[in-house]
């Protein structure tokens, strides 16, 4: 559970995550609840799962920041919530 921003996850200004096989599974954040992606920064997600998580503003899954990147591959987004905007980017 995160106070504002990363559930699970909260990737830095200008930094590089791979995921490889990964559960982001029952995260609360205000945004993104499973990943939070900073400007500039980019994610790389393989055979992941994100399930059940919960933010109170946007991405229940991931949220991409402004001018950041988001890559998902063979990966699973269940039962995300999100109060007002968007699931996964």
């Amino acid at each position: 559970q995160a106070v504002f921003d990363g559930g699970a996850l909260y990737t830095k200004t200008s930094s590089t995550i791979h995921a490889a096989n990964a559960s982001f599974h029952r995260n609360t954040a205000d945004a993104g609840a499973g990943v939070f992606v900073d400007t500039f920064a980019s994610l790389t997600a393989a055979g992941c799962l994100f399930a059940d998580n919960t933010a109170s503003f946007v991405g229940g899954g991931v949220y991409a920041n402004r001018l950041a990147t988001v890559t998902v591959l063979d990966s699973a987004l269940q039962g995300a919530v999100c109060a007002c905007l968007w699931a996964i980017v």
